[in-house]
Order: structure tokens, then C-alpha cells, then sequence
């Protein structure tokens, strides 16, 4: 379909750090690439990749009508409205806006709702319940199946999710030992407390590594973690434990310079690992990896030789598991890991077309419709 507008939404965008940050910003600019004309909106003020609008500020109080009222007289006039995570954080917002469009004279935009993470909420659960989405995606069969579970009517496709691969230099310098890298955010859900606690007690045994966990701002969740932190002082003062952030362009390099990767997310259930980008990444690099065994992970790391699987929010099988990885030696990735690394990167590369595919058969069957 020629001209195909496409608006994607997400509360927060770059240089807010995470997953969905980032796979709408590579999203944008393969779409953008396959001709596709789109813009971004989000709730950053600072935002370096979408534009703001305050009705999605989640630090903001209740839009006003008046906000509320240019946002959709905007989203009006795109073919396609992509929201992410709608049900986050202003779901009342969401379902007003729903609803403005739906009844705006003529209107024949198509409403994607694009789920990544889910929780066991009520409220959350009405808005991706609500009939006025036009199609409904998902990024791992993890989440699919919470979803058909919980919204029978609801069919969703498992889509790709997008990651551009990129030359830009590695933000790790100078350290000691072997690297050991946590490129998730800093959080209780990523596991990190867990981590922090093993590196700081694995460094008191006498193994001679370096511990950085990126994601260390953190502008969206609250990290909780000053009691953690402060246990593994001694380390921190020493180098051996470094908190640093980084953007998704560096994450390659980094990833790939890494000796093992760690990735310990907490949650069990509805609230498990929806995907995971970075532990992704780690496999298309070859990169050794610890991970538990929390949402997509064991799926997406099923045959997957190098690494080692704890269960989620289990101390000791976390140090365990990274003790023998560093005593014991890594493994080596094989054909069918450097397949799988192959078929990932592919998965990421072609996300832009996938979806302009879906949203110009969405936005024509519309039109069809609308001239019947």
C-alpha cells in the first residue's frame, strides 16, 4: 500500500533504556527504510527519537481535554496507530483515546495493540480486553498464551521483534580478570539483587573476575536496591563491581565483549521474562550465559549449548551456576548455537518488513470495508 502512515506509541522512548525503548526505535527506522512513513510519540520530555506529547507523560497528572483532544485529532490522521504496552501506566488514558477515535467522524484508523510485558491486573487486563483494538501482537509464545488464557477472543500474532546490529564502540574499558556482564536493567526483576549478592560473595572467595551491570539509570522503575549496593561497597571501591548505563547501539560491542553474561530475571509466571533482547543478543555473539529459567528464556534458549539455566529468584543455584561457569569453563558454541545466533539476528533484521506487511493488509482491508 503507497503512503502508508503509521503512528508507534510508547509511554517512554531513548534515553529512557529498555526493551520496548528499543525495539520501537528500530522498529521506526526499518520502517522508515521500507518506505513507510512514521512517527513516534511518547511521554520523554528529553526524548531524542520520538516526539512528546504530554497525555503520554507518565509523570504527568490526568491530561486535559484540551490535550486529549489535539492528541487524537493528530492520531486521526494515520493509517495505522501501533501502540506498545498500552495498558501501562494510564490505562483510563488509553481507553479514552480509544474511544475518541473510534468515534471520530469517518475514521477508518486501524488500532494495534502490541503487548510485551504482562501483570496480573484487572484494570490492565479491560484495556487489551477491549474490542475496539484492530489487531492484537505479542513477541513470544510466553506471552501469547497468558493472553489467549485470560482474553479467549483475542488471537494474537507473535511478531518480531526489531533490533538494528551496530558498529558503535563498546562503553567497557580497563578491566581486571574475566568480564562478567549483566546487560539488563538494574532491577529486582531482572534479578539483579541476586547477581550483585553473588558477584560481591564470589569476589570474597578469591575469583578473579570483573562484575558490570548496565542499566544502572534507571528513570522509569524504582531500583530498590541501596541495601544490595551497599553490601558490595568494598567491591565497588575496587572496580571489581561497576554500574554503568548504556544505550542499545553500544550493547553489541559490549555484549560481545563479555566472557559470560548473566541474565537472573526473578519473576515466575504472568510477570516472567516476556522475551529479552539482550539474551538474544548474547546468543547471536556466542556468547556464554547464565539465565533462569523466568517467561521466554528457557524457550528462546532451548538449544542453546553455553549456559547454564537456574530457577528464577534462586540465590544459590545463581552462584552456583556462575562459580562453575568460571571455574569449570564455558563450553563452546556449536553449528546449530551459531544457527540459532543466525536465524535471531535474521528474525531482528527483517522486523520492519514483517510489520509493514501486517499494517498495509490491515489498513487496506479498512479501506475496503469503509467504501462498502
Amino acid at each position: 500500500m503507497a503512503g502508508l502512515r503509521v503512528a508507534e506509541i510508547h509511554w517512554t522512548s531513548p534515553p529512557v533504556i529498555g526493551g520496548v525503548e528499543t525495539h520501537v526505535e528500530c522498529l521506526s527506522e526499518q520502517l522508515r527504510d521500507s518506505g513507510t512513513q512514521v512517527d513516534m510519540f511518547s511521554g520523554t520530555a528529553d526524548s531524542t527519537a520520538a516526539v512528546y506529547r504530554q497525555v503520554l507523560d507518565i509523570e504527568a497528572g490526568q491530561p486535559t481535554t484540551e490535550h486529549l483532544t489535539a492528541l487524537v485529532s493528530e492520531l486521526s490522521g494515520y493509517d495505522v496507530v501501533h501502540w506498545h504496552n498500552p495498558q501501562w501506566h494510564k490505562p483510563a488514558v488509553t481507553i479514552e483515546v480509544l474511544q475518541r477515535i473510534q468515534d471520530a467522524p469517518g475514521s477508518v484508523t486501524m488500532m494495534i495493540c502490541d503487548i510485551h510485558n504482562l501483570a496480573d491486573d484487572d484494570t490492565q487486563w479491560r484495556v487489551l480486553g477491549d474490542d475496539r483494538w484492530t489487531h492484537t501482537l505479542v513477541h513470544s509464545d510466553f506471552v501469547r498464551s497468558h493472553v489467549v488464557q485470560r482474553v479467549p477472543a483475542r488471537q494474537p500474532a507473535v511478531a518480531p521483534l526489531a533490533l538494528t546490529r551496530t558498529p558503535d564502540a563498546s562503553p567497557l574499558t580497563a578491566w581486571k580478570g574475566t568480564l562478567v556482564l549483566q546487560p539488563t536493567r538494574l532491577s529486582r526483576w531482572k534479578g539483579s539483587h541476586l547477581s550483585l549478592r553473588a558477584a560481591g560473595e564470589l569476589l570474597d572467595e578469591g575469583l578473579d573476575f570483573t562484575f558490570v551491570h548496565a542499566g544502572a539509570v534507571n528513570r522509569v522503575w524504582a531500583t530498590d536496591l541501596d541495601e544490595v549496593l551497599e553490601g558490595c561497597d568494598r567491591w565497588i571501591k575496587a572496580d571489581r563491581i561497576r554500574m554503568i548505563s548504556y544505550g542499545w547501539r553500544q550493547s553489541w560491542s559490549a555484549i560481545a565483549q563479555a566472557d559470560l553474561v548473566l541474565h537472573p530475571s526473578a519473576d515466575r509466571g504472568i510477570r516472567g521474562e516476556p522475551f529479552s533482547l539482550s539474551a538474544a543478543q548474547a546468543v547471536i555473539t556466542g556468547r556464554p550465559l547464565v539465565a533462569s529459567t523466568s517467561g521466554n528464556l528457557p524457550e528462546l534458549l532451548t538449544s542453546y549449548r553455553p549456559k547454564r539455566l537456574v530457577s528464577p529468584g534462586d540465590y544459590g543455584e545463581l552462584k552456583t551456576a556462575v562459580r562453575e561457569m568460571l571455574t569449570a569453563g564455558y563450553g563452546v558454541a556449536a553449528a546449530t548455537d551459531t544457527a540459532l545466533g543466525r536465524a535471531l539476528a535474521t528474525s531482528f533484521a527483517s522486523a520492519g518488513q514483517w510489520h509493514r506487511a501486517v499494517f498495509a493488509e490491515l489498513a487496506s482491508a479498512s479501506s475496503r470495508s469503509a467504501r462498502c
